[in-house]
């Protein structure tokens, strides 16, 4: 069915695409179910930039996710040093 719909309509494929690799962290919208079952028409320039929109902003928030874990990871090997150089 995916295969189906990767040929059949590429732009809503990628909109399938951006859907299930966003996670259950953010919810689909009411904007995207209404493009997906056809109730908000939009052209292939319009599909396109409103899909270029979702994925720069979920590349923006998986950025901002992955450095914020980044930084986690140095406070705490900091914090680790810290705690094993005052106990020994």
């Amino acid at each position: 069915m995916v295969n189906n719909l990767k040929q059949a309509s590429p732009a809503m494929y990628r909109l399938y695409k951006v859907i299930k690799e966003r996670g259950s962290d953010r919810p689909i919208t009411d904007e995207e179910i209404a493009i997906a079952s056809g109730q908000m028409p939009l052209d292939s320039s319009k599909m396109k930039e409103y899909l270029d929109n979702i994925e720069r902003t979920s590349e923006n928030l998986r950025a901002t996710f992955e450095k914020q874990s980044k930084e986690a990871k140095v406070r705490y090997s900091h914090i680790s040093l810290k705690f094993v150089s005052v106990t020994h």
